[in-house]
C-alpha cells in the first residue's frame, strides 16, 4: 500500500520562516524563526496541542490554540535553528542571532527542553563541527 499523508491548517495562525518544528506526543512545538528577514521572532518558543486535548505537562491551551511562551529560561532568539526529539526530549542546536545575525557559537552545546523547561547540555567533546544555521538533525537509537 502506498504512504498517504495529509495537510491540515492551524487554527490560528503564526507567520514566520526559517523556524524549527518538532513533536512530541500530541504537542507541537514551533522554534524560533522570523517575521521580517534577518529580525528573529519572540517569544523563542509555541506549543500547540494537536488532538484539542485538555491541557497537559506541556502546559498546551485546551482549546488547541497556539500558545506563546514567554518570560522562560532558555536559548536566544534565533533563526535557522534544527531541532530533534530523543526519548521526549526536544533537542535544539545551531542558528543564527544578534544583530549581525552569525551563526551562534555556544561551544557546541544543546539546548534541552523537557516539555517544563530548558536546560544545557555539557561542552561536548571529540569533533565538534563549526557553528552553523539552516541545517539539519536526526538521531539514532546506538545500541549500548
Amino acid at each position: 500500500m502506498a504512504p498517504t499523508a495529509s495537510i491540515e491548517l492551524l487554527p490560528q495562525t503564526l507567520p514566520r520562516s526559517s523556524h524549527s518544528i518538532a513533536v512530541i506526543g500530541d504537542s507541537l512545538y514551533i522554534l524560533g524563526g522570523e517575521i521580517q528577514p534577518r529580525e528573529p521572532a519572540t517569544p523563542f518558543l509555541h506549543s500547540y496541542n494537536l488532538k484539542g486535548n485538555p491541557p497537559s505537562k506541556y502546559g498546551l491551551t485546551a482549546d488547541g490554540s497556539i500558545k506563546a511562551h514567554e518570560n522562560e529560561a532558555g536559548p536566544s532568539v534565533r533563526v535557522g535553528a534544527a531541532s530533534v526529539v530523543v526519548d521526549g526530549k526536544l533537542y535544539l542546536w545551531g542558528g543564527r542571532g544578534g544583530k549581525a545575525m552569525t551563526p551562534l557559537n555556544e561551544e557546541a552545546k544543546f539546548w534541552i527542553y523537557d516539555g517544563q523547561c530548558w536546560s544545557q547540555s555539557s561542552k561536548a567533546t571529540g569533533d565538534i563541527p563549526d557553528p552553523r544555521s539552516y541545517h539539519s538533525l536526526a538521531a539514532t537509537k546506538v545500541p549500548p
